[in-house]
């Protein structure tokens, strides 16, 4: 097997700021999964409606 990948050795305050940044990025999908599952379960609530089938109408001729 390769060696492992290395991982540079941040500093604990550079680590709380890309925490923080991805926790918000974490939030924003939750909220965006929130409202997709919202309109999921209105959608679903309605009931589809049957379509009456257009007749199709005959050409007029002049």
């Amino acid at each position: 097997m390769s060696s492992p990948i290395r991982v540079r050795r941040g500093t604990k305050k550079e680590f709380s700021r890309v925490s923080a940044f991805l926790n918000g990025k974490i939030e924003e999908l939750i909220k965006k999964q929130d409202a997709l599952e919202k309109r999921i379960a209105k959608l679903e609530a309605k009931k589809p409606r049957k379509r009456k089938k257009t007749q199709e109408k005959p050409e007029k001729t002049e």
